[in-house]
This record gives structure tokens, C-alpha cells and sequence, in this order.
């Protein structure tokens, strides 16, 4: 007999998702698009998972070439700044 049996859904806890500021989102897709890391050298340097880095290096993108960035889980298309190519957190 299995006594691990499946959890009933009201049983499961779930794991909060981690969120990001635009910012570091930005800056983090620009060490792709601008200073050529791959996706996953850049995912694994800053400790963030491939597929979401995915999304922000197409947004970013997007948001570059004149078109409408594709929304975030949350409706939020990835805020692009005046100045890409200058990192957001240099001391100035």
C-alpha cells in the first residue's frame, strides 16, 4: 500500500514568486542585448532563472525597436529608460 498519497489542493502550499524591480530587470536583459552574455551565463551570474531573463531580453527588445513590450504576469510591459546602455546602478 502507497502511504504517500497526493495532497489535496487545500493542503498545498505555495511557494511565493519571487518579483523584481524594472530596474534590475532592465539591467539585467542589457547584459544580453548590449554587452553579449549569453542568456544563460547572464541568468546564472545574477541568480535568476533562464526563462524569466527570456522574457525581459524580449521585452526589452521590443521596447528598443518601437514596438509594444509583451506584458509581465502582471500586466506591466518592462519600463524602458531613457538611457539603456548606462547602468542603472553605477555611482554617479
Amino acid at each position: 500500500m502507497n502511504s504517500a498519497l497526493p495532497l489535496k489542493p487545500e493542503e498545498k502550499t505555495k511557494i511565493p514568486r519571487k518579483s523584481y524591480p524594472s530596474e534590475f530587470k532592465q539591467e539585467t536583459a542589457s547584459l544580453v542585448l548590449d554587452q553579449g552574455y549569453s542568456r544563460k551565463a547572464a541568468a546564472e551570474a545574477m541568480g535568476i532563472g533562464y526563462t524569466a531573463l527570456d522574457h525581459w531580453v524580449r521585452q526589452l527588445r521590443q521596447g528598443r525597436n518601437g514596438e509594444t513590450p509583451e506584458k509581465g504576469r502582471r500586466g506591466k510591459p518592462l519600463t524602458i529608460f531613457p538611457d539603456t546602455t548606462t547602468s542603472v546602478y553605477q555611482n554617479k
